[in-house]
């Protein structure tokens, strides 16, 4: 099986078909079609994208790759009030390249003159 049918696997075991469709900006019924092997056309652009929403990510602030769903639990968490260097580690996660609101928010800014 190829490396990044596994990880849209994993990442439907972890969340819902169309919460990973959304993130992915795919149909739930073309990833249902991969999923069971039904699907006619070559996948090879959604292969790409799999891997770059839902691959490992380069951690900024832990200078090294972590796999995509612990970015996202680090981002996700509620704030750490009782441990500095896991709330510097938090506040990193909201500015981080990899948050998706903010990639939501730069395709929501309205252009500037």
């Amino acid at each position: 099986m190829p490396e990044w049918l596994s990880i849209l696997q994993t990442a439907i075991k972890g969340a819902s078909l169309r919460k990973i469709a959304r993130q992915l900006d795919y149909s739930p019924t073309v990833l249902s079609l991969v999923l069971n092997g039904k699907y006619q056309s070559p996948s090879t652009r959604l292969a790409a994208r799999v891997l770059q929403v839902l691959g490992d990510k380069d951690c900024p602030f832990l200078d090294k790759k972590i796999p995509w769903d612990e970015c996202a639990r680090h981002r996700a968490r509620d704030v750490p009030m009782s441990n500095p260097t896991a709330l510097q580690h938090w506040a990193a996660c909201q500015k981080c390249p990899h948050n998706p609101a903010l990639q939501e928010k730069r395709h929501e800014a309205p252009p500037t003159a």
